[in-house]
């Protein structure tokens, strides 16, 4: 028998195997495994029942948050295709992106919905534009929020995972690494599931980790995370926006083992008044990737955090990781016996 590979086989097993564990943390609210798979459902239903056709496009304009990350499994759970969007965008780039997509739903944060106001009327399908915070939605969209529509639907499965294709599209991430109009990159459900198990022997991760959220979650698949992350039983930390003490107070509040960041976050952290006055000890490994990053920074991260710092390369059209560069066990004191370069 083949069994499809499909990365929501992960929110299976972090339910069945860590059910009573904290899975998700976001300000101050919280979600056991049980609590997360429920709502991934529980949005599932809700798209069925806003009628959304099998292999629909489902946009998201989110910070980074909880709802963002049920909507990596939940829009799957219903049929449809998740297409995160970058929140640093301009409305004509939405409107382009929206028409491109042919998006049937989109989701929004309050704070960006004035992204999409302008161009709400120019999205050529009939989109329903749907509120993700508790708050009254704008009179051009969906006169219900998602929480609304969250609890008046049950939590039981709405697709069996043996039904589903392994070759059928899960995600699209538009990218403007080219020229012209972003190009949307196509990631199916057998590359997630193939890139969460690499991601997770590349990362070293186990159930003990409590990672940070810090790269967006509408940039390239976050870095993964949403997936090998789930399937490991770790728990996941939200944050909105990259505030460098905001960050330094969740890693020291949750006892934060992980987190990945660009090089030029990388160098507001280190370079932070306040960064000696927070305890990192927790902390056993931080990821740079998304631009070349230069031994003087590796160096300086590990000095402050006190933990391994690695850097990686990859790009949309691979899930996103690459490769992974740690310093090899025998290569340990390589710094010592060599002579110093001028």
């Amino acid at each position: 028998m083949n069994i499809p590979l499909t990365h929501l086989r992960f929110l299976d097993r972090a339910e069945a195997q860590f059910g009573g564990k904290t899975g998700v943390i976001d300000g101050e609210s919280s979600w056991t495994y049980v609590e997360y798979a429920s709502r991934c459902r529980q949005l599932a239903n809700s798209l069925q029942k806003m009628n959304l056709s099998a292999g629909a496009r489902v946009a998201c304009l989110a910070y980074n948050t909880h709802h963002l990350l049920e909507a990596y499994y939940g829009v799957n759970l219903a049929g449809g295709v998740l297409v995160p969007l970058n929140i640093r965008l301009s409305p004509p780039e939405f409107e382009f992106i929206l028409n491109d997509c042919q998006a049937e739903i989109v989701f929004f944060n309050q704070g960006l919905g004035h992204l999409l106001e302008e161009i709400q009327d120019r999205v050529e399908l009939d989109c329903q534009f749907v509120l993700l915070d508790s708050e009254t939605p704008p009179d051009w969209a969906h006169p219900r929020c998602l929480e609304e529509l969250l609890s008046e639907q049950s939590p039981e499965r709405a697709v069996e995972l043996m039904q589903i294709d392994e070759d059928s599209v899960a995600e699209i991430f538009y990218t403007s690494g080219t020229t012209g109009h972003p190009k949307g990159v196509m990631l199916t459900h057998r590359n997630l599931y193939l890139h969460g198990l690499e991601a997770a022997l590349a990362t070293g991760a186990t159930d003990a980790d409590v990672v940070l959220h810090v790269i967006p979650l509408f940039h390239v698949n976050g870095w993964g995370t949403p997936q090998y992350l789930t399937c490991l039983g770790g728990t996941h930390i939200m944050v909105h926006r990259f505030d460098v003490e905001e960050i330094f107070e969740l890693i020291q509040k949750h006892r934060v083992t992980a987190f990945s960041l660009v090089p030029a976050m990388a160098t507001a952290l280190i370079n932070h008044e306040a960064v000696a006055d927070y305890d990192f000890s927790s902390l056993r490994m931080v990821n740079i990737g998304g631009a070349p990053s230069n031994p003087r920074l590796i160096r300086k991260m590990m000095e402050v955090f006190g933990c391994e710092c690695c850097a990686g390369y990859g790009l949309t059209e691979t899930t996103p990781v690459l490769t992974v560069a740690r310093l090899k066990d025998h290569l340990q004191n390589l710094e010592a016996v060599r002579p110093q370069q001028r």
